[in-house]
């Protein structure tokens, strides 16, 4: 059974990627509930070479960590939430990759990861024979994945819901395409 599961991790990590490229750049679920900054984007951009040396997300506003525990310094800091604008911003202020080679291996080892934790799973759970229990088995496992992340963004850092609903129809659909192909290895006799 080894050799199936690094078979149905492979050929289900070909899938997710082929999946992935489809609705990021033939569907529009890779850029559903972003936005370019209107105008403007030349002074911010300048403001942000100048200030940040460091990739990563950056919270608008910023916020002392140490202060948190004060109940006037959180009124303040709730208040200027509500003023806005309040936000996440994800900063890489130089060399930044752009659809580069390792981009892409990465994604393709991210995907052979993922399916083989599916196939690995659906094999220990036991009893999963039937292409529906399995499919509904990947899509509880994509659910719970939603949930974990995307959810919990949406609620605390107000993430766009056409963000939320493009990033659900992405992994539902990932769920069900990579349990077909797990399905159909582990089928095979």
């Amino acid at each position: 059974m080894g050799g199936r599961i690094i078979l149905a991790a492979i050929l289900g990590g070909i899938a997710l990627f082929v999946w992935g490229a489809i609705a990021h750049m033939a569907l529009p679920l890779g850029t559903m509930g972003m936005a370019n900054l209107p105008g403007g984007e030349t002074q911010v951009a300048d403001a942000l070479r100048a200030n940040v040396t460091q990739p990563g997300v950056y919270r608008l506003p910023a916020w002392d960590e140490q202060r948190m525990s004060d109940s006037a310094y959180r009124d303040e800091l709730a208040a200027k939430v509500k003023a806005g604008p309040s936000g996440l911003l994800i900063v890489v202020p130089k060399d930044g990759l752009a659809g580069e080679t390792i981009q892409y291996l990465h994604e393709g080892a991210v995907c052979i990861g993922l399916a083989l934790l599916a196939a690995f799973l659906i094999l220990v759970a036991g009893g999963l024979s039937a292409l529906w229990a399995r499919i509904l088995f990947c899509v509880l496992l994509a659910s719970f994945g939603l949930l974990q992340t995307e959810a919990r963004f949406w609620n605390w850092y107000q993430y766009p819901d056409a963000f939320i609903v493009a990033q659900v129809i992405d992994k539902v659909v990932a769920g069900v395409l990579l349990d077909v192909v797990i399905h159909l290895v582990y089928s095979k006799r």
